[in-house]
């Protein structure tokens, strides 16, 4: 019989998908043998059309209910065997009451601070080692880019051999689900000036509110670059698009992730805290060349970074080669193992 696994998650505007989009993406991996649900904090239904459309079943939590409010989430919880969380913060507190219920636990995590009740940790990072949590004597912790949280078509993408670029002409533009501060138009004002670009692809997140903007821009732009400009593209879409080009711009998020599963030259930095762990293992795996804060960031600065390597082939192509090592595809197989052992 199969056992019962609750996703409590949050998406919002503020916030971004992040936290959802790697949730879904445990989801998948895990839906074969488990029985599979969400309990989620959003501010827009378009969030639950994607549960929807990804054939979960799914609670939401009144508008003026926290996801960090155990006595919120505590009625939506009988029958669930298994609690994944993947939001913050992740107190002592809510896990501790998950426990008190005899559930299983798991945590998603970012910051390892704090003391943690989980019996599972995830943390992707390449960056954090076990020294670095307090927790339980129990708890079994899985960390790095072999526990890598990415949807199917990503995992697929993983397992191929690396491509080995020429030249650099085509450019991929993603900061996340929401980008709130408009890095988006910042990186690619930037990506314009620069002469070996003729092909700029922008892909903006289900929530992101300044699309009218971009495309204004976009129109302006002297016509021997090509620019296309997507939104809330699914996993195959995505796959798709990355396919194209040969250099990638992105947070230190999931996106960077599947950059890493496609295998592309890649430019990363950070634009929210939970990011920088994330970030400092790309670099240190050689994976990313490092950006950053993204807003300390000029236009000229961004364009000043890439044509320092844009025909560095040499370089470029040893960081597809370490991306495919460090995302190698096998990370349901781990998962899964790991959860049927709850």
């Amino acid at each position: 019989m199969k056992k019962n696994i609750a996703f409590i998650t949050v998406a919002s505007g503020v916030i971004g998908m992040g936290h959802l989009i790697r949730s879904l993406s445990l989801a998948e991996m895990l839906r074969n043998d488990f029985n599979i649900s969400f309990i989620i904090s959003t501010d827009t239904d378009d969030v639950l059309r994607l549960i929807e459309n990804s054939n979960f079943r799914f609670q939401k939590l009144a508008s003026s209910c926290q996801v960090t409010d155990f006595k919120e989430v505590c009625p939506f919880l009988k029958g669930i065997d298994i609690v994944v969380l993947d939001f913050y913060p992740l107190t002592k507190e809510f896990q501790k009451a998950i426990k008190d219920m005899n559930l299983r636990l798991v945590c998603i995590d970012d910051f390892h601070n704090g003391y943690f009740h989980a019996d599972l940790i995830i943390n992707t990072s390449n960056k954090v080692t076990a020294m670095e949590y307090d927790c339980e004597p129990s708890a079994r912790l899985l960390l790095g880019s072999e526990y890598i949280l990415l949807r199917p078509e990503f995992i697929d993408a993983a397992k191929k051999r690396p491509r080995i670029f020429s030249n650099i002409s085509s450019v991929f533009i993603n900061m996340g689900g929401s980008d709130m501060p408009n890095n988006t138009l910042k990186f690619l004002k930037a990506a314009i000036t620069i002469k070996s670009i003729n092909e700029i692809h922008v892909v903006l997140g289900l929530i992101n509110p300044h699309i009218k903007i971009i495309a204004e821009i976009i129109k302006n732009v002297k016509p021997s670059i090509r620019i296309y400009l997507y939104q809330n593209l699914d996993a195959e879409q995505m796959c798709s698009v990355l396919s194209k080009c040969q250099l990638a711009i992105c947070p230190a998020s999931g996106v960077s992730m599947e950059v890493c599963a496609v295998g592309l030259g890649m430019f990363s930095g950070y634009s929210a805290d939970n990011q920088i762990s994330l970030l400092k293992g790309l670099v240190d795996k050689d994976c990313a060349i490092n950006l950053g804060a993204f807003e300390l960031l000029s236009e000229n600065k961004i364009a000043s970074v890439i044509n320092s390597v844009i025909n560095d082939m040499p370089k470029i192509n040893h960081l597809v080669k370490s991306q495919k090592k460090a995302v190698d595809g096998k990370s349901p197989a781990r998962i899964r193992k790991e959860f049927e052992l709850l």
